[in-house]
């Protein structure tokens, strides 16, 4: 078992001495023994976990709540080397077959935000105007007849063990169902759904990364075609995005790399190479007596200057 981490002040500190004299991080592996524990009022601070937590403190008058967007990507793999999925109007289909609003809704619940493109919302020049497949389940059916589907076809889609993946995946099984869409759902443990995707043979795969705010981070490993089948497990290649991703790792020039990373994304949205479906929320439930706390998208629950305790 970890034990506690504990933190105290640092007087030579360049920002001035903190205003917490000390902080005590408990390893706590299960979250619902987090929660209870905050519950208990055992724990000043914790993280939220899944959606009816949240409600529950977004309701709770003692319980003050701080959330973001994550810098994280869950994404759907379409293996752009195996037909259908070779044919960019079958990739068009699945994302216009897709009810985002509906996971939000009903799954998501408050832990999740709309993902656009390959890089999050959270994350350095993101860029917002990019081509979206907003729901339209006839357009759907028009892109897939067009492709040569009128009948739709059968495929298959890997996920592994966690609830959330879990749900979003049978949601957007039954959503690509009515388009005529029949997907198997593979549900596997995180070694098993690993061994499948390293062989870059999966037709469909759930897939989730979190990485620094540099969108290169993102970028190279989910878009760049040398990336595989290290990352790239669907085989995309686009030469221009690859000597883009590679001049904006190059570049300094904080203007430049906005341009070279705005360029990127509206080409990838284009191309629609995966499914983007959302970014989670990062979110902290603690007591009214902290002050000056806000969440922070890549640590999660930083405590830092701007902290303070008044009771």
């Amino acid at each position: 078992p970890r034990g506690d981490i504990v933190l105290k002040a640092f007087d030579q500190y360049f920002k001035g001495r903190p205003k917490v004299d000390k902080i005590i991080l408990r390893h706590i592996a299960d979250p619902d023994v987090a929660v209870a524990a905050f519950d208990a009022g055992d724990l000043d601070m914790v993280q939220i976990p899944s959606p009816e937590v949240l409600e529950r403190y977004l309701q709770d008058p003692n319980v003050e709540v701080s959330m973001t967007s994550g810098l994280n990507l869950n994404y759907i793999v379409l293996n752009n080397k195996m037909p259908p999925f070779d044919d960019i109007r079958v990739r068009r289909a699945i994302c216009h077959a897709i009810d985002k609003e509906a996971l939000f809704a009903t799954i998501l619940k408050g832990i999740g935000v709309d993902l656009t493109g390959p890089v999050p919302e959270s994350a350095n020049f993101y860029e917002s105007d990019v081509t979206t497949y907003p729901y339209d389940p006839e357009k759907a059916k028009q892109l897939l007849a067009v492709a040569g589907y009128p009948n739709g076809f059968n495929t298959t889609l890997y996920t592994y063990v966690s609830r959330i993946s879990v749900d979003v995946c049978v949601a957007i099984q039954d959503q690509l169902k009515k388009v005529g869409i029949n997907v198997d759902l593979k549900v596997l443990e995180i070694s098993a759904w690993a061994d499948v995707v390293v062989t870059g043979t999966a037709p469909m795969v759930f897939m989730r990364i979190t990485r620094p705010p540099d969108p290169d981070e993102f970028l190279t490993p989910v878009v760049l075609s040398t990336s595989d089948p290290q990352w790239n497990f669907g085989h995309y290649s686009n030469a221009a995005v690859d000597a883009l991703v590679e001049a904006g790792a190059r570049e300094v020039d904080p203007e430049k790399r906005s341009q070279i990373y705005s360029w990127v994304q509206k080409i990838v949205t284009w191309d629609v190479p995966n499914v983007w479906l959302f970014s989670d929320v990062v979110a902290t439930a603690y007591r009214p007596y902290i002050k000056g706390f806000k969440e922070d998208p890549f640590w999660n629950t930083l405590i830092n200057e701007e902290v303070y305790i008044e009771r």
